[in-house]
């Protein structure tokens, strides 16, 4: 019986522009052969008699008991053993991770801007360059994940600003608001509930008619980005 690879191989053989005396050749096969595959699409594998798992009639007990917020695997599976299961706990295990995936899904729910409301900016480090750090500057639109990036080897506010001036030129534009982390080059310290901003970034934040502020992020919420359950992100608006 011919396998998957040789099918495979036929087939890209005579995309190329190979005769099936040149394919059976090539891949040693009856010229019969081949040209009998070449006529017929490759058949999907199927289990026919799939086994049954010994937790298949528990799963709707279950799953009863994970919508009532019983989660702990060893205890669903005391639960499960005292109505008879005597499987394994591996299959329990694998039983409730789409279970588990969907609890995560519900976690985070995604914050929507519209266009040119709100961008995010960051640095990343992408190893030495000339026995120096390199690091890459993002600026992206929350709205459609348009990213700006530019590499420097200095993330000081100099170098921020400047970055910041080529990213909004690129996207011919300011946006309402901009979200970012706690980066030294923006905020200097928070003291009694209050942050204190670089003064050049104030500076260059009034120049665009923002003015930098403080947003609690909320926990189990995905935004564009969020910067620690409960602390704050610094951004500007208007």
């Amino acid at each position: 019986m011919l396998n998957l690879e040789d099918f495979m191989n036929i087939r890209d053989l005579k995309q190329q522009g190979w005769s099936v005396s040149a394919i059976a050749g090539e891949l040693h096969l009856d010229r019969k052969t081949v040209r009998k595959h070449l006529l017929e699409a490759p058949q999907p594998y199927k289990r026919e008699n799939p086994a049954p798992c010994k937790i298949d009639p528990y799963r709707p007990f279950l799953r009863e008991r994970w919508e009532k917020g019983v989660h702990n695997a060893r205890k669903l599976l005391d639960e499960i053993r005292l109505r008879g299961y005597d499987g394994g706990y591996s299959q329990l295990k694998l039983a409730v991770v789409p279970w588990r995936e969907e609890g995560r899904e519900r976690a985070f729910v995604r914050f929507e801007t519209g266009p040119g409301e709100q961008i995010q900016m960051d640095w990343g480090h992408f190893g030495n360059w000339g026995g120096r750090r390199l690091y890459g500057f993002a600026l992206t639109l929350c709205y459609s994940r348009m990213r700006y990036i530019e590499f420097t080897q200095r993330q000081d506010i100099h170098h921020l600003l400047v970055s910041m001036v080529h990213g909004f030129r690129y996207f011919g534009g300011v946006t309402e608001s901009l979200l970012t982390d706690r980066m030294k080059t923006v905020l200097l310290d928070q003291k009694g509930g209050e942050l204190h901003f670089n003064q050049k970034f104030l500076q260059f934040a009034a120049s665009t008619g923002r003015k930098p502020k403080a947003k609690l992020s909320r926990p189990s919420v995905s935004s564009n980005r969020t910067s620690g359950r409960g602390s704050p992100s610094p951004r500007w608006g208007t």
